[in-house]
């Protein structure tokens, strides 16, 4: 599933926008194009134009949107504050910036990004941003004008300071210079962190202290005054809009001046692949790195500063999610109409076996209990019945016991040895007695079944009642008495 990102560019001569779709798989920029915004003597009109020129250029529905407004038009200011924590630095900030900023608070956008340092205790260094809400509504009414509604609205250049620094692989201290048609930005990473960012007068071509190479060293050397860690850059990269043509020009003064190695920006060529394009006849890193950096930075999950916050907070944008919802709502009832039928044929297979199962109890009960006609609840039934069978079984009368007619006969033909000739012919089991009738050969095998029959742990004690003998048989009758 790939979702589409739309970056926007804003400078005040033009737009650059670009179409990103990401997916699991791949990255790849569908379209690209500069829109000049006309000078109409009214900037938001033109804006509205060009914003009209770039939907008409290329299809944004349904895409994020991420866009940049010219950093002139933002305050930088590097703090160092005397607590931790970004809820709470987000509700102290504006009166730390009120001294320094000269503007009044209620019409102030703030925002910040925390910088790691060691060893400050309970103390935060930070780069504030704070833009005039005039200014924001200006450009959030123009972009609404065309029904653009971005939920991410950040100084220009930040984010491709932000891609480059993921792929570019640049030293630990380096310099982007954006390069704007009136003003350039600069912006210091250090270690991986946009450590400070500076608006400044745009480069005219000027020599020794004028040109721009004058302003990065001003700027570094007021940094290292009031900063205890100052920044040693060892190498620069150059983008921006107002490049328009002096690229290598002023990539060759730079190198010069500042005796590091300076490069053009690059991301399609610095990503090495993972970004994907159609056709790189159209690609112009100057025009499009920055609104190509705006999607990336979203889509690799980067921090960033964002403008879209209090009043203007940006509103959820279930339009760009519309399709992807639908389907997961299609393939969610799908699922759900699969459980149910799933439900209903478990549900009808465990009633059939039920219902089988049930004709096999009545069958069992009919055929163990004939005599039983009525069958309302063959398992109670036969409960209360095989009760009644079980108490049968046990000698009468003796609930205590408990001792089974079945046992008895059986430690008797255990006890008797096979070799005594026996014939047992009555049997009387009573609550506390057995009397039992039999005859045998002679009257010494009736002792001996005594003997046996004593040896029985149930049997307390055997007693002969009476021994004769059988003339017309020829063997002895005899009459014994067990006490249980």
């Amino acid at each position: 599933m790939s979702r589409k990102f739309l970056g926007l560019d804003v400078r005040y001569d033009s737009v650059s926008a670009v179409l990103v779709t990401s997916s699991l798989r791949e990255t790849q920029i569908e379209g690209c194009l500069r829109v000049p915004i006309p000078d109409t003597g009214d900037p938001a009109a033109g804006l509205r134009s060009a914003m009209e020129a770039v939907q008409a250029g290329m299809d944004t529905a349904q895409a994020y949107c991420i866009a940049s407004i010219p950093a002139d038009e933002i305050s930088f200011r590097n703090l160092r504050v005397p607590f931790t924590g970004e809820k709470k630095i987000d509700q102290i900030l504006p009166f730390e910036l009120e001294p320094i900023v000269p503007f009044p608070l209620e019409n102030l956008v703030i925002d910040f990004q925390t910088l790691p340092h060691a060893g400050l205790g309970g103390a935060t260094d930070l780069i504030a941003v704070a833009a005039q809400k005039s200014t924001i509504e200006t450009y959030l009414d123009a972009f609404a004008g065309v029904g653009i509604d971005p939920q991410i609205l950040i100084p220009s250049g930040y984010s491709t300071a932000v891609c480059l620094n993921r792929f570019a692989s640049p030293p630990d201290d380096w310099i982007l210079v954006d390069i704007g048609s009136h003003r350039d930005t600069l912006f210091f990473i250090a270690s991986g962190q946009v450590r400070l960012i500076r608006s400044l007068p745009s480069f005219r071509s000027g020599k020794g202290d004028t040109g721009i190479e004058a302003k990065i060293r001003q700027t570094l050397l007021a940094f290292g005054n009031l900063s205890a860690e100052p920044l040693e850059p060892q190498k620069a990269f150059l983008t921006g809009q107002g490049l328009n043509g002096r690229g290598e020009e002023l990539t060759g003064t730079l190198e010069k001046a500042l005796a590091f190695p300076v490069s053009r920006s690059d991301l399609l060529r610095c990503a090495g692949g993972k970004i994907k394009i159609a056709s790189e006849q159209e690609w112009k890193p100057d025009e499009m790195d920055n609104a190509l950096a705006l999607a990336i930075a979203q889509i690799e999950g980067k921090p960033r500063l964002n403008f879209r916050k209090g009043q203007f907070a940006s509103r959820r944008n279930w339009a760009a999610y519309r399709n992807h919802l639908m389907r997961l709502g299609v393939f969610a009832a799908i699922l759900l109409c699969l459980a149910g039928l799933d439900i209903f044929i478990e549900s009808r297979a465990l009633n059939r076996r039920i219902d089988r199962i049930d004709r096999e109890i009545t069958s069992i009960f009919r055929s163990t209990f004939p005599e039983i006609q009525r069958v309302v609840d063959p398992v109670h039934q036969m409960k209360i019945a095989m009760d009644s069978l079980r108490n049968e079984t046990f000698i009468p009368g003796d609930s205590n016991a408990r001792i089974l007619t079945i046992n008895i006969l059986d430690e008797i033909s255990k006890n008797v040895p096979d070799e005594i000739d026996v014939e047992f012919t009555r049997m009387v089991i009573n609550p506390e007695d057995i009397l039992i009738s039999g005859n045998t050969e002679n009257f010494n095998s009736v002792d001996d079944i005594q003997t046996h029959l004593e040896k029985i742990p149930i049997f307390k004690k055997v007693t002969i009642n009476s021994t004769n003998k059988d003339q017309n048989e020829n063997r002895v009758q005899f009459k014994m008495k067990v006490d249980l």
